[in-house]
């Protein structure tokens, strides 16, 4: 069961080098109940019973990917929402990583939405145990430096760039490690389209140059999918926010030598990607 994007997870026979607890789009709001088949006021639940699940795996890190609330009820309501969250997945004995998504600036400044996360920078980069991790931010108006979302600025989830200065950050950042490379971004990397990054080839351009990117993560459509590109997997990882709780969907993350095993919950599926050695 090596090389391809879909299928079931299976015993692990590969030595595993990095845990990863994984979870995306929320969207959990105390203002609201529902909106359409999301389950807003359910957050709280389904991110609880996730901690619950995740702390029993032995994780070296977990990452949440994005769209963590939605809905502008006032600034300080939406900071109380995500603080909610955050303090829940402070209790796991893993160090948490987060990806911007688009609705976090719901009712924030970008400013706010970053320091909601503990982030100077909505992209980053860290190794963990052989493996160099990359965090993009997608967030972005226009393919310009300046167009940063925030509220008040008429963001558009239609409108979607990896900016200028990131791409030239992030080719540099490829270029700087000799350790395989797994890469977290909130927006869909892997085609065209309402819920992809306008100017997706682009950042395609800089992961396939970099030579080293085994599997890219992504969130923001809500659904399971997997593609892919000139060699690397794009993953796109299923909504905690879908149906009524105890509906949920998150996944632990299993890196080895020569695969990815995706462990799903709920509605998140399982699958195995290969991996670059």
């Amino acid at each position: 069961m090596r090389g391809f994007c879909r299928g079931g997870w299976f015993d692990w026979v590969d030595p595993v080098s990095l845990k990863i607890g994984y979870g995306t789009d929320l969207h959990y709001s105390s203002a609201n109940e529902t909106h359409e088949n999301l389950y807003l006021s359910d957050g709280a639940l389904k991110a609880s019973a996730a901690v619950d699940e995740l702390g029993n795996h032995a994780l070296d890190l977990v990452v949440f990917s994005g769209d963590m609330v939605e809905g502008n009820p006032g600034a300080s309501i939406v900071q109380a929402d995500m603080a909610t969250i955050t303090d829940l997945f402070a209790t796991l004995d893993a160090p948490t990583y987060y990806v911007l998504g688009n609705h976090d600036f719901d009712g924030l400044s970008n400013a706010q939405a970053k320091a909601a996360f503990g982030l100077a920078i909505g992209h980053y980069s860290f190794d963990a145990n052989g493996i160099h991790i990359v965090v993009l931010d997608g967030n972005y108006n226009l393919d310009d430096d300046s167009s940063a979302y925030a509220t008040g600025n008429s963001w558009n989830y239609l409108n979607t760039y990896v900016n200028p200065a990131q791409r030239a950050w992030l080719a540099a950042d490829l270029a700087a490690t000799a350790l395989p490379v797994v890469v977290f971004v909130h927006q869909r990397l892997d085609g065209v389209g309402d819920a992809f990054v306008d100017n997706a080839p682009a950042v395609r351009a800089v992961l396939e140059a970099g030579g080293n990117v085994a599997a890219v993560f992504q969130g923001h459509h809500h659904t399971n999918d997997c593609n892919r590109i000139n060699g690397i997997p794009y993953i796109s990882m299923a909504a905690m926010a879908n149906g009524p709780a105890p509906t949920n969907a998150f996944a632990v993350i299993e890196i080895g030598s020569h695969i990815i095993n995706i462990k799903g919950f709920g509605w998140q599926f399982g699958r195995t990607v290969a991996k670059l050695v």
